[in-house]
């Protein structure tokens, strides 16, 4: 499955169905239509699904996953606070409910069983710099067989001047190029597309940061074997 961002009416629909549906909106509404994505492709899941969250970042995704329903969460991230782990600590102190785990660590080394996960996600976090063959091999390692992988990354079909380093990391608009490298690498640790098919065409830019223009691209893989999630 390979889905590209078109225009902005598709970020306001996405903006729209999020609240119908009384799901969290992202402080992007451009982000809105990742979170769509995702929440179509996982929404059929038992919501005792292990879920983990490569990358997990601002916890935007990890806040959505939750209000899904899905109870069994884990965000890894080199990002992740003091701060973002008393407030968990304190919830369990306190008798409630611990939306969701969190590890700082390596997003390419997890401590994590191998095949423990039923689905990885990996939202806006490929385009930083991040070591394509590692990360599919890590998220390979996590996954069950016929687990899922979505990956949502920036992107645009020809190269795209490199921008600003963000959040500390490099910053690397997808071509479609090194999307191609991102799909075929993928089979070499035992992945295959949802939905095999084209990426789609695209002619509208409908993100803009840091003075770049672009559009979003989401990909979801299976691993192979097993049955699917």
């Amino acid at each position: 499955m390979i889905e590209v961002l078109q225009s902005w009416e598709e970020i306001g629909e996405a903006t729209k169905e999020l609240r119908r549906k009384k799901l969290p909106n992202h402080g992007l509404p451009e982000k809105n239509w990742d979170l769509t994505r995702l929440a179509a492709q996982i929404d059929p899941l038992p919501r005792d699904a292990l879920i983990i969250d490569l990358g997990c970042g601002g916890l935007h995704g990890l806040r959505f996953l939750s209000a899904m329903g899905f109870t069994r969460l884990i965000g890894v991230d080199v990002s992740i606070t003091l701060l973002d782990r008393a407030v968990q600590a304190r919830r369990a102190l306190r008798g409630r409910r611990v939306p969701f785990r969190l590890r700082r660590c390596s997003l390419l080394k997890t401590p994590f069983a191998d095949g423990c996960a039923d689905v990885v996600v990996a939202l806006s976090v490929v385009e930083h710099g991040v070591d394509i063959p590692a990360f599919l091999a890590e998220a390979s390692r996590l996954l069950r067989p016929g687990g899922a992988l979505f990956v949502s990354t920036d992107y645009w079909p020809e190269p795209v001047a490199k921008g600003p380093d963000l959040f500390g990391m490099p910053w690397t608009v997808l071509d479609r190029k090194q999307l191609h490298y991102l799909i075929d690498e993928s089979a070499k640790h035992g992945f295959r597309l949802e939905q095999s098919g084209p990426v789609p065409d695209v002619a509208d830019r409908p993100v803009v940061w840091e003075g770049l223009e672009y559009t979003f691209v989401s990909v979801m893989f299976r691993k192979e074997g097993g049955h699917d999630v």
